[in-house]
């Protein structure tokens, strides 16, 4: 087969031209072809339900906007990764394949296990860079926390003014259509009626970022935690860091931005004598200080499934195996799911969760506690249910 310049562009769960590095590095090496799959094994995974596909619609729509005006295109396969490479490989020889290195549940890692020996086979190079603060093949926790600041607080990528296209792509690639082949995938999805599933794509991540910062979060240490003002007082990005359409590196670093901005507000306030300055921004500083720590516990989680990627399946204390898989009780598990339980609090955040799609942290850890504590249900179950649920599942800080 002839050889060829041509970089291909893998897109994971990295939906954004800012602060991708993958793609800088392929504009700059040759022709692109950027790559999304819709993977058949992931449809039919027991964490997927149709609010993901359908944000993820959103996500790939305004990419593919945004590589056209790049002099790209975003092409969508449906099907498993390895035998769409190869066929892409076998009409359009690529020479390299660029993507981000992904935290994800067990399937995505055996099937990135799968394409690293595609690609050795065929002597196709594939470059993985880091996206956040989780490191593979950690050998010790020490110096984790210096060595994520220092990512965090590194220049974010630069998006290229112009990524080449291969050209001209064959007939079965340029008649494909990302949003064809998302529809017919909603159309074969479980229908759920979700009221408030929040704008997919970069441009509604920049403006939920920009709204918290300056005047949403204002209260957020002490409002994140109550179901009734954390809707309004979180950053609501956690569906956006989960599919990538803003970098966490992109998120801290504005974070850490507004922190100074307020702090030159409060000296120029001490300066003139008003005396009102500090005290009117000590409560954004400490709601940043909040943000900006949860930030860095996420990938702290994260990095726990890295390196111990059995939390998925097995108790994190492994004293209690035993103690309730023999005790399964269908009908609590059913009650909970639906939240028929007639504990108020308990009911209302599983009902808004099947609205919403979301629920704060203390919620989630809540409804979790039940139904481990109280209905003595073996946390695998629900953990799925969860994962369903959730529009923002991240394996690495849910299953942890």
């Amino acid at each position: 087969m002839t050889r060829t310049n041509v970089q291909l562009v893998w897109f994971k769960r990295d939906l954004r031209i800012d602060d991708h590095r993958p793609l800088m590095e392929a504009a700059r090496n040759g022709p692109a072809l950027c790559l999304f799959v819709l993977e058949d094994s992931w449809l039919m995974s027991p964490e997927v339900d149709r609010l993901h596909l359908t944000f993820l619609k959103g996500c790939l729509k305004e990419l593919h906007e945004n590589l056209l005006s790049m002099g790209n295109r975003l092409v969508v396969i449906r099907g498993e990764c390895v035998p769409v490479l190869n066929r892409l490989w076998q009409s359009v020889p690529f020479a390299r394949i660029w993507s981000h290195t992904e935290t994800g549940n067990h399937r995505s890692y055996r099937r990135d296990q799968a394409v690293g020996e595609w690609c050795r086979s065929r002597n196709i190079e594939w470059k993985e860079l880091r996206q956040n603060g989780v490191i593979r093949r950690l050998g010790s926790r020490d110096g984790w926390n210096s060595r994520w600041e220092k990512f965090m607080r590194a220049s974010p990528v630069r998006k290229p003014v112009r990524v080449p296209l291969r050209g001209p792509l064959p007939d079965w690639i340029a008649a494909s259509s990302w949003e064809g082949v998302m529809d017919q995938a909603l159309k074969e999805s479980r229908p759920r009626p979700v009221e408030d599933i929040p704008k997919a794509g970069s441009s509604a991540a920049l403006e939920n970022l920009h709204t918290f910062l300056h005047a949403r979060g204002r209260s957020y240490t002490r409002e994140m935690s109550s179901p009734l003002t954390a809707f309004e007082s979180c950053s609501r990005l956690s569906p956006h860091i989960t599919w990538g359409t803003l970098s966490l590196r992109t998120i801290y670093q504005a974070a850490l931005a507004r922190r100074d901005e307020l702090i030159r507000d409060g000296r120029r306030h001490a300066d003139s004598g008003s005396g009102s300055g500090p005290d009117l921004t000590k409560e954004w500083r400490q709601s940043l200080r909040s943000f900006t720590g949860r930030l860095h516990w996420h990938c702290h989680f994260m990095q726990k499934l890295e390196d111990e990627p059995e939390l998925e399946f097995f108790n994190l204390c492994r004293a209690y195996d035993g103690m309730r898989e023999n005790d399964w009780n269908h009908e609590y598990f059913q009650r909970w799911c639906e939240g028929m339980t007639g504990y108020p609090l308990v009911d209302a955040c599983m009902r808004c969760l099947h609205q919403t799609g979301w629920l704060n942290f203390r919620m989630r850890a809540m409804v979790m506690s039940f139904a481990s504590n109280h209905l003595w249900l073996h946390w695998r179950e629900p953990a799925l249910f969860l994962g369903r649920m959730f529009l923002d599942f991240e394996p690495g800080v849910h299953f942890s």
